[in-house]
């Protein structure tokens, strides 16, 4: 299946840091950063749109009308039709349609990462659960489209997933295995990064999220620190901030990634 990247999707030959980045927290918070960590506007509360109130995880800017998506792990009541995928207004935080993990799969525990699709802009979520590694395509109501069983690939830990629409790749990141995972539209495996020449090196990679002025990929990890670095598709550090520069921000543990406009 070949698909066909905007001319606005499409990767440029210098590495461009202009316009922001979005990072969800386990502070029960979203920040919005420029690409040097400075943070540009108010962070969003998970409260203006849950009242479950639980850690983000997820996020992506949806291209079709900059409203962002938002995964939730896990929260207190430990509820399946609490464990939600939030629609919320990229200004205010304000909700604007959710659903729960059980409307697509009742076994599921959790979700871990969340990615629009840049030709249909339907949704990708990955998640983990007992004796389960799962990506979901799901329509943007939250009905399911496939589900792809990821367990024989290696994978042990999913935090996060984005799409290269260059490369033509659903890139997963793995926490356990340290790991870049790149699987082609036909979930095939095509190939692992592992992220060792990133200093320091990683104990808990997080997010992950295409960046289509660059071509390149923004992660998140924390432990020892919380950073976030830009890397290229072999996994070679390109640019990085950690919140321990600037006294304004905690991001306290930083978990999905999005680039802004």
């Amino acid at each position: 299946m070949i698909k066909f990247a905007s001319l606005s999707q499409t990767a440029t030959s210098s590495r461009s840091l202009s316009g922001s980045l979005i990072i969800s927290s386990d502070a029960r918070k979203i920040f919005k950063v420029d690409k040097n960590g400075n943070e540009i506007a108010n962070s969003i509360p998970v409260s203006a749109f849950s009242t479950v109130n639980p850690p983000p995880d997820g996020l992506a800017l949806d291209p079709s009308d900059n409203t962002l998506w938002i995964s939730t792990e896990h929260n207190s009541s430990g509820t399946a039709s609490d464990i939600r995928v939030w629609n919320i207004d990229f200004d205010t935080g304000s909700p604007i349609s959710s659903f729960g993990v059980n409307e697509f799969d009742p076994s599921a525990s959790q979700i871990e990462g969340i990615c629009v699709d840049p030709w249909d802009f339907t949704l990708w979520l990955v998640a983990d659960g007992p004796g389960t590694i799962n990506l979901y395509h799901l329509q943007r109501n939250g009905g399911l489209i496939q589900t792809y069983n990821l367990f024989s690939f290696g994978i042990t830990s999913p935090q996060d997933l984005c799409i290269d629409p260059v490369l033509q790749r659903i890139i997963i990141t793995d926490n356990q295995q340290n790991s870049l995972y790149f699987f082609d539209l036909g979930i095939s495996l095509v190939n692992s990064v592992v992220m060792d020449q990133l200093d320091p090196i990683p104990t808990s990679l997080q997010g992950i999220s295409y960046d289509p002025s660059n071509g390149f990929y923004w992660i998140t990890y924390y432990q020892p620190e919380d950073w976030v670095v830009l890397v290229d598709r072999e996994g070679r550090p390109q640019h990085k901030f950690s919140n321990t520069n600037y006294t304004n921000i905690s991001y306290a543990n930083p978990t999905g990634i999005a680039v802004g406009l």
